[in-house]
């Protein structure tokens, strides 16, 4: 049985696809009687320029390391990085840290799977070559960019209700038929006092397309619709609105931020709690189940702020429950917190000491040789990376101390602002009968951080 054999797959945009890499990397596998176990880690639309890929290589490095599979298979070294050679030193090293290695699919590429004193020159100049392309697209990209700004052509995507039209250097926007059809009568109804939120619904049932508060929001603020577009030049957009029909329109929305008579104070609490009463229920208003709680103050008691069930997400709405007396619960938290008698652990800092940095340093300088001509330097530096490569990796990484107090008496010791911060560590449940206020804690799933219990404080 030969070695085990995964997959990575990497493309740098939304629009391309993998497709195209997987018929040379499943005919690779197939000719060196690998072992398929079909499991593939993707990275699509991670560009591998900015390090965006790195998270799903860690994951392959650790099944590596896990001996879940012998051999990672990549079309070509572009998939790898575009970082240049010191990056490529560092992720080789890593799969060879990880007990296993690196394999290219692609006719082209395969010259750097040879094993020789001359592979990391390769796959310096490689890697190196690779970032050069990269360079080259960015310095093209920007170029575009600053044309277009210039001449006033379009870059960039149209928001809902106009599409692109023109050449490559004189695009502009045009309204679609829906947007000519519905953005005049938006700003009719936000201007005659409609909602956001019922906009938002009539646009969703008349298009299909899912619109909410947010999104009809920032519509009828865009000045596209009245013509005016920023880096316009001489690419002026059609005039969907007047513009001081926008201008009342905008005028509107400002108007009913306050809403309701009831008076939104900054939130000075030291936490903000999310509501026990509707906990766990996903329901309009609230798409996660993990309804927020923001302090406020009403008119008639100024002097008396209380937390308010707000809901989440993007059209929140509260669950109607009871509002929370603040001090009641900041008295709660206070005394819980503050009288913990589990020990506090500090965070050590334990730097680096690996070689990142030396292979780094090393791949650059073996690219630079390589390109004079001095062979001998290339050598020596050749040797120097391989006596690096395979030293035992240690990251940087927290070690955990024991702090000599209990957490309630390192709570006491922190001012406002350091409480407010440590709170974060928690999320605290609140709810009021109208006589007793009830808090607790949420308990995270070790699996995947995600809710699992809800553990009531007692006093």
């Amino acid at each position: 049985m030969g070695d085990r054999a995964r997959r990575f797959l990497r493309v740098s945009t939304g629009k391309q696809d993998e497709s195209k890499q997987v018929d040379d990397v499943d005919s690779y596998i197939s000719e060196h009687g690998y072992e398929d176990d079909n499991r593939s880690y993707l990275a699509h639309g991670k560009s591998a320029y900015t390090g965006k890929h790195l998270a799903v290589l860690d994951q392959a490095f650790r099944d590596m390391a896990d001996e879940q599979y012998d051999v990672l298979i990549l079309w070509d070294s572009s998939r790898f990085t575009r970082m240049g050679a010191g990056s490529a030193f560092e992720l080789m090293a890593r799969a060879r840290q990880a007990g296993g290695r690196v394999e290219f699919a692609a006719p082209h590429a395969q010259q750097l799977n040879v094993t020789s004193d001359w592979s990391p020159v390769m796959l310096a100049l490689q890697a190196t070559a690779d970032k050069l392309e990269s360079d080259r697209r960015r310095a093209h990209t920007r170029r575009d960019i600053a044309k277009h700004a210039t001449t006033g052509s379009v870059h960039g995507k149209p928001p809902w209700g106009w599409k692109i039209e023109g050449t490559k250097d004189a695009k502009r926007f045009v309204p679609t038929q829906q947007g000519r059809e519905f953005i005049p009568k938006m700003y009719k109804w936000v201007i005659e006092g409609t909602g956001c939120f019922v906009i938002a619904q009539w646009l969703t049932a008349q298009t299909g397309h899912i619109f909410n508060e947010g999104t009809v929001n920032g519509l009828i603020r865009n000045p596209l619709n009245y013509g005016q577009r920023r880096r316009g030049g001489a690419l002026e957009a059609e005039e969907l609105v007047p513009y001081k029909v926008w201008q009342e329109a905008v005028m509107a929305l400002e108007s009913r931020r306050a809403g309701g008579g009831k008076k939104r104070t900054p939130n000075a609490s030291l936490f903000i709690p999310v509501c026990l009463a509707c906990f766990g229920e996903f329901r309009p208003g609230c798409n996660n189940g993990l309804s927020r709680m923001y302090k406020y103050t009403y008119p008639d008691k100024p002097d008396v702020p209380v937390f308010r069930c707000c809901g989440s997400g993007p059209q929140r709405r509260g669950c109607g429950g009871r509002t929370v007396p603040l001090a009641e619960l900041e008295a709660i938290v206070l005394g819980v917190i503050g009288n913990s008698p589990q020990r506090h652990m500090e965070k050590i800092f334990v730097p680096s000491i690996d070689s990142e940095s030396v292979l780094k340093d090393l791949g650059r300088r073996i690219a630079e040789a390589a390109a004079l001509g001095d062979f001998d330097a290339v050598a020596d530096l050749n040797a120097q990376a391989k006596a690096a490569s395979q030293q035992v990796a240690s990251r940087p990484h927290y070690d955990l101390k024991d702090s000599g107090m209990t957490k309630g008496e390192y709570f006491s010791s922190l001012g406002p602002s350091e409480q407010s911060e440590y709170l974060k560590e928690y999320m605290i449940v609140a709810s009021y009968d109208g006589e007793r206020v009830t808090a607790g804690e949420v308990i995270m799933s070790e699996g995947d951080g995600t809710p699992s219990a809800v553990h009531l404080w007692t006093l």
